[in-house]
């Protein structure tokens, strides 16, 4: 960003962590809520001192008074993996209150935001929970660390029982997936055990879990994909998956950031759009619609019927909350609410990545303008990409070979395409089928565009396919067809087709086919 700034590598992230607390600030006049945190005496440093033999955590007893104003003994910890989290002057924390009580919850998390604005994680869970997403219930708030003004935070709960009473829904297990740290020898897709669990055990929970990670060791096929549908809830991951590609959210990889509830209604696992990093943290507004970093999203890539799912989604999201103008409109309000909380906050900041590596860039509160200018321009643009990407529905028609009264139709865009016939018939396949909608598939070959690329080469992994062509035969003459852009209505004109190219999809029709009834 323009202005005065201060990058804060990792390196000077641990000397601020062992140097001294700072001095007292005069208090805000800002309506966020605030969350009092008093280590009893014990200065902020003692949070980083090193954990007992066997620990993970150094752990420090105090009090807080939380936004329901009640105060609560508790202890404190460090929260988060990366060196972002821990610096001294605004260090994200892991409340757990004492005890039982009525009402207190498990843990409190207390995280410095990722971008000045608080949007990058706190705007697509917006957009996901009207969809009826879980999600972190992130709140900005103002922490007072030891008396000290530490400015503005963003107030979580943890996957478990917090999350499930908050979304209403039934107390279950969740399963984290990380295999970071000294967890790096685990494999998240090749065994279920890998996985953490939270919250509440269920019956069922580690089975489907199990069946997940079996579907993905199956060739891509009708019958793995099926499975994958028994263990997964597939209409919930189309809603994360077209969130995470409306804000450009690549942050899940095959080592970390997943999580999955069991819904003990449905008996199926329910991905969570997790901290989603979204608006150009990690990708540019241009990052490609289907990016496949971990092997779940490489299986989804394979039905042509998921995706267009994804893309009914990622439409209406265009057209309504995920427009342009009322993400700006939204982060406007956003930047109104916390906006006296970062006048007084000794450390608004964002991730830049450099020479491979995510640092923290200070900025002063009079470059915030420029942060919302960033955020609008990213935005009209990823809205511009996508509407371009819709706009893309492509058809070869052609006679089939000796059967006049038969077209073969090849689709091959980036999106769906819808028949119909000029005397208002059903459009049918070959044989019977509904062929009214027909998809394109995407290559087996995946092609990675890396993100925040710089000179040395070095970027964010977001590698995705490209459409190829997938052939249907319908039972119509050429002459009679009509051929729609599945979500834009514009008329779609046959060209030539394209050479065959080797696919990762499944052909939606390779079942058995449904012969309809004959009529009476």
């Amino acid at each position: 960003m323009i202005g005065r700034q201060q990058t804060v590598g990792v390196a000077l992230l641990g000397a601020l962590a062992l140097g001294s607390c700072g001095s007292s600030e005069a208090p805000s006049t800002s309506s966020l809520p605030v969350v009092e945190v008093s280590f009893l005496g014990q200065p902020t440093r003692a949070l980083f001192e090193q954990p007992p033999a066997g620990k993970d955590k150094r752990w420090v007893k105090g009090r807080y008074r939380d936004v329901d104003g009640r105060e609560r003994a508790g202890k404190f910890a460090l929260r988060g993996f990366s060196a972002w989290h821990h610096g001294q002057r605004k260090p994200s924390m892991r409340l757990k209150p004492k005890g039982k009580r009525h009402g207190s919850p498990k843990y409190v998390e207390l995280s410095r935001p990722e971008d000045p604005l608080t949007i990058c994680n706190w705007l697509p869970d917006h957009l996901g929970a009207a969809l009826g997403l879980l999600h972190e219930h992130s709140q900005p708030v103002r922490v007072l660390l030891n008396g000290r003004d530490a400015g503005v935070y963003l107030r979580s709960v943890r996957p478990g029982d917090d999350l499930c009473d908050l979304a209403g829904r039934p107390r279950s297990v969740f399963f984290k997936g990380d295999s970071l740290g000294d967890r790096r020898r685990f494999d998240l897709w090749t065994s279920g055990a890998s996985w953490r669990r939270m919250g509440r055990p269920q019956e069922g929970a580690t089975v489907a879990l199990h069946e997940m990670v079996a579907a993905l060791q199956q060739p891509p096929s009708m019958d793995s994909i099926g499975r994958l549908g028994r263990a997964i809830d597939l209409e919930v991951a189309a809603r994360v998956s077209a969130v995470a590609s409306l804000v450009g959210s690549i942050h899940a990889d095959a080592v970390h950031n997943h999580v999955l509830y069991y819904n003990v209604e449905s008996r199926r696992l329910e991905p969570l759009l997790w901290d989603a990093n979204g608006f150009g943290i990690h990708a540019e507004p241009e990052v490609a619609v289907d990016v496949a970093r971990h092997p779940l999203a490489e299986r989804l890539l394979c039905s042509p019927e998921f995706l267009h799912r994804r893309n009914e989604i990622l439409w209406e999201q265009l057209q309504g909350p995920g427009s342009a103008e009322n993400l700006i409109a939204t982060m406007e309000r956003r930047v109104g609410e916390i906006d006296a909380a970062l006048r007084t906050d000794p450390e608004i900041a964002g991730l830049v990545l450099r020479r491979g590596v995510f640092e923290l860039d200070v900025i002063d509160y009079d470059d915030l303008a420029e942060a919302r200018a960033d955020f609008v321009a990213f935005v009209q643009r990823r809205e511009a990409y996508l509407e371009q990407w819709f706009d893309q529905a492509r058809v070869a028609m052609v006679p089939a070979a000796g059967d006049p009264d038969h077209t073969l139709v090849t689709v091959f865009g980036s999106v769906a395409v819808r028949l119909s016939r000029q005397d208002g018939r059903a459009v049918s396949s070959a044989d019977g089928r509904d062929a009214s909608l027909l998809w394109p598939g995407v290559s087996a070959e995946l092609v990675d565009d890396r993100q925040l690329q710089k000179a040395d080469g070095r970027g964010v992994s977001a590698p995705h396919p490209n459409p190829v062509p997938l052939q249907y035969k319908i039972a119509c003459p050429i002459g009679h067809l009509r051929v729609h852009n599945a979500f834009t209505g514009r008329e779609v004109a046959s060209e030539a087709s394209p050479p065959v190219a080797r696919s990762r999809s499944v052909h939606p029709w390779s079942g058995a086919a449904v012969t309809p009834a004959t009529p009476r």
